[in-house]
Parts: C-alpha cells; sequence; structure tokens
C-alpha cells in the first residue's frame, strides 16, 4: 500500500499503482452497471405483462436509464483514474435470469422480487461508505447514486403489495433459494480486501460488501418480507 492514499485529497495526488487499480476497478463497474440497465430492460418486459400500474412502469422506464447513467459513470471515474479506454461499457453477462422449477410467469415474479433484495443491498452498500468518502466530486457522485438506488428498490417493492395471496406463496417457496443467491450476486466477485484503504476512492472490498448485504437483510429484507405476509426469511433460511 503507498501511504499516499491516506494524505491523498485528488485522484492525481495517488500513486500510479492505486489509480491503475482504480480505474480498471471503475471501469468493471460500469461493465456491472451496464449490466444493470440490460436486468432493468428485461424487467420493465416483467412490469408490463404482470400488469404493473402505469406509475410503476414510468418508474421502471427511469431505472432503465438511470442504469445506464451509472455504467458511463463507472467509464467517467475509470478515465479519471487514468483509463484510456473512453468507450461506453459493455454488459458482460447477457443472459435473462430464471429459477429452476419455474414457469415464465413465476420467472418474473421472482426477477422483481430479487430485485428488491438486490436494490436493497445496494442502497445499504452506498450508505455505509459515504462517511469515507472525503473527495467531494466523488461524495456527490455517491449522494446521487443512493438516490437512484432507493427508487430502483421501491420499484420491486412497491410492485410485489400488489400482489395476489397465490403469488406470495409462490415467493415464500424460493425465499430460501433467492437468500441463498443474494450474497453470490451482491458480495462475490475479484475484489480483494487489500484495497480497504481505497474505499475512499470508490473501490468496494469484499468486507465492505458482506457488511451492507448483512445490514440490509436484518433491517430492510427481512421486515419487508414479513411486512408482505411472507414468512420471516429468519425462519426459512435452512428449509
Amino acid at each position: 500500500m503507498d501511504s499516499a492514499a491516506h494524505t491523498a485529497s485528488r485522484p492525481s495526488e495517488l500513486s500510479e499503482s492505486d489509480r491503475k487499480i482504480l480505474a480498471d476497478y471503475w471501469r468493471s463497474r460500469g461493465e456491472g452497471e451496464m449490466g444493470a440497465e440490460l436486468f432493468f430492460v428485461r424487467l420493465l418486459d416483467d412490469l408490463r405483462v404482470l400488469g404493473a400500474a402505469g406509475p410503476l412502469l414510468k418508474l421502471g422506464e427511469r431505472c432503465r436509464r438511470d442504469e445506464r447513467k451509472h455504467g458511463l459513470w463507472g467509464r467517467d471515474w475509470a478515465v479519471c483514474f487514468g483509463h484510456p479506454d473512453v468507450s461506453d461499457p459493455v454488459a458482460q453477462r447477457t443472459r435473462a435470469l430464471t429459477f429452476p422449477r419455474a414457469g415464465e410467469r413465476d420467472n418474473r415474479l421472482l426477477r422483481i422480487t430479487f430485485a428488491a433484495l438486490t436494490e436493497s443491498c445496494g442502497c445499504q452498500v452506498l450508505l455505509d461508505i459515504r462517511p469515507r468518502i472525503t473527495f467531494e466530486p466523488l461524495r456527490k457522485n455517491n449522494q446521487l447514486h443512493l438516490a437512484d438506488e432507493v427508487v430502483h428498490a421501491r420499484l420491486a417493492w412497491a410492485f410485489l403489495t400488489t400482489l395476489s395471496a397465490s403469488d406470495r406463496r409462490l415467493i415464500e417457496r424460493y425465499v430460501p433459494l433467492l437468500l441463498r443467491l443474494l450474497p453470490q450476486v451482491v458480495c462475490d466477485g475479484p475484489e480483494s480486501d487489500d484495497y480497504d484503504y481505497l474505499v475512499p476512492w470508490g473501490y468496494l472490498t469484499p468486507s465492505v460488501l458482506r457488511a451492507a448485504h448483512q445490514r440490509a437483510l436484518v433491517e430492510v429484507i427481512e421486515p419487508g418480507l414479513e411486512y408482505l405476509g411472507i414468512a420471516p426469511a429468519s425462519r426459512r433460511r435452512t428449509a
């Protein structure tokens, strides 16, 4: 670790090696956000097919646009840290999310449910790291990003409140699987805790991601499922 990271007040004051790590990392985050855009394109179609109300469809379109905007933020921050590629990031994962033994309609319901869980975790990550960010442009970006993520989570949770009792029973059956998949999606990746000192510059370490996942699970996801009349996740984790 370069000691300059502790005292740097702007990207130019970081070491060349740290800027390279951040440039590559932000580029990969941009690619991930473009994947999220594709996910919301499909989610918007799911909402339409399932008969979501007009205001929710309008929010869904906003979410799609937001994810593309976030992808371009990833590109711009990568360039800020020295990445030479100024092209738009491209999603690396393009296959639609499906679940075992779920039909077409059930998959649509489960994708929206999973979005409620993942976006809740995303909100918590951004909230957790904000106190560590001191570079004002990046802090402002964090605030804007969090405001968007809150809307994304609200969209999914709001739709779930409109479901019939039978649809909620379907989701309940899949809760154990969804909760097993959740940390794999929101916590697992190539990041390393060795770069915890770069969290103030937007690097999300496994420890940061795991702590946010656990907090979102306890404070948002389990209470949210219980509010919907779905068995509390803590009772079904071993089901």
